[in-house]
């Protein structure tokens, strides 16, 4: 997820994520699968 997306999340729900999930949505959340390796 982007900042922004975050942020309107946490607009949306009226509060603010802890640190730690918030970190996660920004560098991991994003979506998409990871590549596999066979």
């Amino acid at each position: 997820m982007s900042e922004e997306q975050v942020r309107a999340l946490e607009a949306n729900l009226g509060t603010g994520l802890p640190a730690q999930y918030r970190s996660f949505l920004l560098h991991v959340g994003a979506g998409e699968p990871a590549p596999t390796t066979v």
